[in-house]
């Protein structure tokens, strides 16, 4: 069995002052550079359906996003919701490389999310609380 482990990260939050988030390092291939690059800090959320990936990365991954499939992502902002398109993106994580579904979201400011959907859902997932974000394969 393959264990990786990840710190929480702290991140400034106008509400706590300091909030520790789950977040991991992948890797995600650019099919219009032919390039792996190496992504900080994505957002470990069980919460998120699909994984988002902010529309200057998903340029740099895809070319033309408008190539994937149209979609609406919510939950980003609470009342909100933001058009997207899907893609599939090659993903790398340590060892483990994988497929998976990612709405390439109108925005700039939206967070890297490692959502559940051919992502998470690959792994079990430990949230241990606050200090670590375990995935076995």
């Amino acid at each position: 069995m393959t264990t990786l482990v990840f710190p929480y990260v702290e991140y400034p939050s106008p509400t706590f002052g300091v909030t520790l988030r789950p977040v991991v390092t992948l890797e995600l291939y650019s099919e219009r550079f032919h390039i792996w690059v190496r992504v900080d800090k994505c957002l470990a959320d069980t919460g998120a359906d699909v994984s988002v990936i902010p529309l200057p990365l998903g340029r740099f991954l895809v070319g033309d996003e408008t190539a994937g499939r149209p979609m609406t992502v919510s939950g980003l902002s609470p009342g909100t919701q933001t058009n997207a398109f899907l893609h599939v993106i090659q993903c790398r994580l340590r060892d483990e490389m994988f497929e998976m579904p990612a709405a390439l979201i109108e925005t700039e400011r939206a967070p890297i999310v490692f959502g559940r959907r051919e992502a998470l859902d690959r792994f079990v997932v430990r949230f241990v609380s606050g200090t670590e974000v375990i995935l076995d394969l």
